[in-house]
């Protein structure tokens, strides 16, 4: 058996790895200039600026031998893109800047993609977590993948000590048989204490993220590409697998807010269920794992902890939905060289790791999470939803959370039954993706 490598093994690997790669790309993206000059990139990106001044230190302490020196602009995650999009139309845009899977589609065009002539696709697959393929495009890499933010199930443990629960479920049948033995009503069945946020979009921040674990758990990747590269829908296609997951998924979901059902545990009228979960009324909180400590400053005495999300079953799809982070080059970039340059180091060498640690964040390489030794309870967790982490290529946040919102709530007030809302959805993201297509 070989011998298992330490930590000081795989950040040699790691420091290695990317050393080898940025001698690739200098060779093939150098135009031949001869110039040894240092040059100045420019990061643009929603993390704040205090969680990138050190990281940012040491890259830029190493300047003389990457030949790169890389300033970091904080922008809001509220005009974050609109900012982007005007700034590369006029020419004044950064060199390189931080992208998610909702900014693939929207940004395709405005991203130089690395060759796989310089990073081949067996290699990126290699390096890297299964869901950070959503960064390959037709073309070549379209960012270097930076961070993944997994789904993760908070769970209250004082709560679950009282109904005689010993462990959180692993799948979502013991989930849902545990609701009931959660929830607590008064004798006009208002909710006192829950057991779970599900069914309802309003007042549960991350709706969007629970609805689509749903449904990649049940297989469907809700859109995907015809041959010509158009997107499509595939939420109802008909003759695609699992085309009526989505059908499934509601009516899942939805049950958990009928009264009628003795799952009922969640309704409109309820504070947002991280609010809930603060104040000690809710068992079980499905949210990122960067919210841990914004949680744990809402309420020091709270005893909880976090875990893998429920799956379908041993056989499934074993996956959790995720976000992830990339840093994209520029195609308006005038030093590509050194974009590129400084986009690998950053994602992939020292920096990165002081980056994800003070935003509560993991690595999406492959040897970053094979290192196990002294991880805390909550960080072993982490690790592990981060190496089932996958997602879709989104085409806009705000539009298919409001498209899944609306069907979500026509199904709980009874205006549509699960199967014209699917289907209403499906018409709809059709609709949304025709303006990406027509480009």
């Amino acid at each position: 058996m070989a011998e298992k490598k330490n930590t000081f093994q795989i950040v040699l690997m790691s420091i290695f790895g990317a050393a080898m790669l940025t001698a690739v790309i200098m060779f093939a993206v150098n135009k031949g200039s001869g110039s040894n000059a240092e040059v100045s990139v420019t990061l643009w990106g929603t993390f704040s600026k205090n969680s990138f001044s050190e990281p940012l230190n040491v890259f830029n302490d190493d300047s003389k031998s990457t030949g790169v020196k890389v300033t970091y602009v904080e922008k809001s995650p509220l005009t974050y893109e609109q900012d982007l999009v005007e700034a590369l139309a006029s020419g004044t845009g950064p060199d390189i800047f931080f992208i998610n899977q909702d900014m693939i589609i929207p940004f395709g065009n405005k991203i130089r993609p690395l060759p796989y002539t310089s990073f081949p696709e067996r290699d990126f697959k290699l390096r890297y977590i299964d869901g950070a393929s959503v960064f390959l495009g037709e073309g070549g890499v379209l960012a270097f993948p930076f961070a993944v933010d997994p789904l993760v199930m908070y769970y209250n443990k004082s709560m679950l000590n009282k109904a005689g629960i010993a462990n959180p479920p692993k799948s979502w049948t013991q989930f849902s048989a545990m609701i009931p033995l959660l929830t607590q009503k008064d004798s006009n069945q208002n909710i006192i204490r829950s057991g779970l946020a599900f069914g309802q979009f309003s007042n549960i921040q991350y709706a969007s993220n629970i609805f689509e674990t749903l449904l990649l758990q049940l297989g469907n990747p809700i859109i995907a590409k015809r041959g010509n590269g158009d997107y499509l829908s595939v939420v109802a296609e008909p003759g695609y697998l699992s085309t009526d997951s989505f059908a499934t998924s509601l009516q899942f979901f939805t049950n958990f807010s009928n009264p009628l059902l003795d799952t009922y545990s969640w309704n409109a009228s309820l504070s947002s269920a991280e609010d809930m979960f603060v104040q000690d009324k809710l068992a079980l909180y499905f949210a990122p794992a960067s919210r841990f400590f914004d949680i744990q400053r809402g309420n020091i005495n709270l005893n909880y902890d976090i875990t893998k999300i429920p799956q379908v079953n041993e056989t499934s799809n074993f996956l959790t939905s995720a976000d992830f982070y990339g840093i994209a080059v520029s195609k308006g970039s005038k030093n590509s060289q050194a974009a590129f340059t400084a986009a690998n180091i950053l994602s992939n060498g020292p920096s990165n790791k002081l980056i994800n640690v003070s935003n509560n964040l993991s690595s999406p390489r492959r040897d970053s999470l094979g290192v196990t030794d002294g991880l805390t309870t909550y960080q072993s967790a982490i690790r592990e939803s981060a190496l089932i982490s996958y997602t879709w290529i989104n085409p806009g946040r705000t539009s298919t959370e409001a498209l899944f919102k609306e069907a979500v709530d026509s199904v709980v007030r009874g205006s549509a039954d699960r199967f014209s809302a699917t289907g209403l959805v499906h018409q709809k993201l059709n609709l949304l993706l025709e303006g990406f297509n027509s480009r």
